[in-house]
């Protein structure tokens, strides 16, 4: 049997699991709609700046001061390359390969100075009889590095759950709606490149002599009417041809439902709304009120659980280098979609406790501040507000505009 579209997979989610170059040929490079999602990901995941805390014995979150040893290999990973590119170039990784692999730089005294992402298509994690990964082998042959597995640290886009030791590539999952994506592409950029008609045919009532005058004929039709040269051209045709076509029309295999099948199933896969990245589909029914949830949609549901994960991962692997009870995350107070979540908080606490409908501990607690000795009340003359004297009074407005 022969296949129809050349696919990047066949009955398993994995086409090859060592043939990254596969995912980010056919897809990254090549799929305009996987390009745009994963560019929305990482430019979007290098956001917020990373950080790192302790918590006190009072359960009170403190932050590490910006001189403290752990942000020399996260402030400035390496000489050539800053924070912000270093997440952005992790991203992509992710969202291509299914794996992302950091290794760590260390001093001569054996401290980690800085962080270097390691091409994923060239690692491979090596488990002892525990199923523990205690190197990784880095490279091709013959020049192959064994890394130790505590110089490494892997993050996975998304699990596997008949492989442990490797990430499950988001393209690998959406492989067939990319090769339809890809097809159906193709398919347009053929059809015009000769001259906007379908494939057809000559029928001559008189048999042709032999192979070659069937060659020849073939090559002058197509040298005269394929291409752009042959836009517009006039066929003449004589007594003896008829031409037939056998091929479909554009209008008649409607493409733009199979672009919008295709769409909004690469989109859902990536967890991107197609109207951020100005998808046809999403673009069909496309108001600034729709961008807006859109994009709060994304930066909450995609983006957060990405940050979280990753902030555990450099947690586990990266801050117990530095001391115990140390914690990485990001800093997403710049992430203007999600202050507004903040902000509509901070609404509904003022109108519950001026309401009478909240006690003090409640409505601090949707704000996010620490309960009160004695806070279990509601509100009276002598109790008029649920802010403490640590308290950031101007995170509560006064009064909000309808």
């Amino acid at each position: 049997m022969i296949d129809l579209l050349d696919i990047w997979q066949k009955n398993r989610p994995l086409a090859d699991l060592w043939d990254v170059s596969r995912f980010v040929e056919d897809g990254y490079r090549r799929n305009t709609l996987i390009f745009a999602c994963v560019t929305e990901i990482s430019t979007s995941f290098c956001q917020p700046p990373i950080k790192a805390w302790t918590v006190n014995s009072q359960n009170e979150e403190v932050d590490l001061p910006p001189g403290h040893l752990i942000y020399q290999p996260l402030t400035k990973p390496s000489p050539k390359q800053s924070q912000r590119a270093l997440l952005r170039d992790m991203s992509i990784h992710l969202e291509t390969a299914g794996n992302a692999y950091l290794f760590k730089i260390r001093a001569a005294r054996g401290n980690v100075v800085g962080l270097r992402l390691l091409r994923p298509d060239v690692v491979k994690p090596i488990p002892d009889n525990n199923g523990d990964v205690t190197r990784y082998a880095y490279g091709t042959e013959p020049n192959i590095q064994y890394l130790q597995a505590k110089d490494v640290i892997h993050e996975q886009a998304n699990p596997d759950p008949l492989d442990p030791f490797h990430g499950l590539s988001p393209i690998a999952v959406m492989a067939r709606m990319g090769d339809l994506d890809n097809a159906a592409a193709d398919f347009l950029r053929a059809f015009f490149l000769n001259a906007g008609i379908p494939s057809g045919l000559l029928k001559y009532k008189e048999k042709i002599g032999d192979d070659n005058e069937l060659f020849r004929i073939k090559t002058r039709w197509r040298e005269n009417y394929s291409g752009l040269k042959g836009w517009h051209e006039i066929g003449v045709l004589d007594a003896d041809v008829e031409y037939q076509e056998i091929g479909s029309k554009v209008d008649a295999l409607k493409l733009d439902h199979i672009f919008g099948q295709t769409e909004s199933r690469i989109c859902s896969c990536y967890g991107v709304p197609p109207i951020l990245i100005g998808a046809w589909i999403g673009l069909l029914r496309s108001t600034m009120a729709n961008y807006g949830n859109a994009r709060k949609s994304f930066y909450q549901e995609t983006m957060q659980p990405k940050w979280a994960s990753v902030g555990d991962r450099l947690t586990l692997d990266l801050a117990s280098e530095f001391g115990d009870n140390i914690i990485i995350g990001f800093d997403l107070e710049g992430i203007d979609a999600l202050q507004e979540e903040k902000a509509e908080a901070r609404k509904f606490a003022l109108e519950s406790w001026n309401s009478g409908l909240g006690t003090k501990n409640e409505c601090r607690k949707i704000v996010g501040w620490d309960q009160m000795p004695n806070g279990d009340v509601y509100k009276t003359k002598d109790n008029e507000g649920f802010a403490g004297a640590d308290d950031d009074l101007t995170a509560i407005p006064e009064s909000v505009e309808e």
